[in-house]
């Protein structure tokens, strides 16, 4: 699948002075179709780049990994730990996004009329409530109190407390 060209200004700007997707994008055009390859892997793999080896990343694409290496410096990157260590920021500010508060209805408006997507609905209201009623100290003396606890119980819903009876 082919990378969607970006839209930039003529002047060619190295990997290091901005986002690797923008400069593959940049030079795509450019690009052998063994590097069109790896810049395509790049660009929709990059968690795998972020954190495999060069050797797992040129057996996903059957090349040698002294081609990855080469295409990195023609990035203008200082070899492959470099564009991993950029992907991994990628990667990071991806995550850091998904932290955003998520509105009930953009979780579940497809489960909207099922018994599922009530029951959804009600355990979100639920969470919510309980999330609104936290105090950190009160949390905070829990944790310690069940840190010093000698002996703590649990439940666990998935089996059902089961009655032993003998019949004689």
């Amino acid at each position: 699948m082919p990378i969607r060209k970006a839209e930039t200004k003529s002047s060619l700007q190295t990997a290091s002075s901005g986002d690797v997707i923008e400069e593959l994008r940049r030079r795509y055009d450019r690009l052998t179709q063994s590097q069109k390859r790896i810049a395509e892997y790049i660009v929709e793999h990059s968690q795998a780049v972020a954190f495999s080896t060069v050797d797992q990343m040129a057996a996903q694409l059957d090349v040698n990994p002294s081609t990855i290496v080469r295409f990195t410096y023609r990035l203008g990157l200082n070899g492959f730990p470099d564009l991993q260590e950029r992907m991994r920021e990628l990667v990071r500010g991806q995550l850091s996004r998904t932290g955003d508060p998520i509105n009930e209805s953009q979780v579940a408006n497809h489960l909207e009329g099922t018994s599922f997507g009530a029951s959804l609905s009600h355990d979100w209201q639920n969470l919510h409530r309980t999330i609104a009623g936290l105090n950190a100290d009160s949390v905070g003396r829990a944790v310690n109190i069940l840190v010093r606890a000698r002996r703590s119980m649990s439940s666990r819903a998935s089996r059902p407390f089961r009655w032993r009876t003998t019949l004689r």
